[in-house]
């Protein structure tokens, strides 16, 4: 009877082993250098975020601050009417003429948003007030 000789363990050179000891070092080294890519990207993206966010924050404040456009048409108007913003009243086909014509087909109490106001007041007053869904 003959016996096989075991060869399944190779003996390893001193290069081959210096060899996977820089593969080794060269895969640390290059993981390193991606983790502090990807940290470097990340705090570039934060400050980024930060300065968005801001931006973001001071749009919505002043969007919230402003009065509606149609008050801000109104208030236009009212300036060009009075002289405060020079307007030739005398050529037609005008926005201030246009909305001159619209005013004095359509007029309204000066008191009108205070009015309109207590309204809606009441009706919700109304509506929470009361057990009827369908009202």
């Amino acid at each position: 009877m003959k016996f096989m000789r075991d060869n399944s363990e190779i003996a390893l050179t001193k290069e081959y082993k210096e060899q996977l000891e820089r593969e080794k070092k060269e895969a640390e080294e290059k993981l390193q250098k991606e983790r502090e890519e990807v940290e470097r990207l990340k705090n570039e993206f934060s400050g980024l975020q930060r300065k968005y966010d801001t931006i973001m924050q001071n749009l919505t404040k002043r969007q919230f601050e402003y009065m509606p456009i149609d008050y801000q048409l109104d208030l236009l108007w009212h300036d060009m009417n009075r002289g405060v913003i020079k307007v030739d009243r005398k050529r037609k086909d005008t926005w201030y003429n246009h909305v001159k014509e619209v005013k004095e087909k359509n007029p309204l109490k000066t008191e009108w948003r205070e009015e309109l106001a207590e309204i809606q007041v009441e009706m919700h007053e109304l509506v929470s007030n009361n057990t009827i869904e369908d009202l």
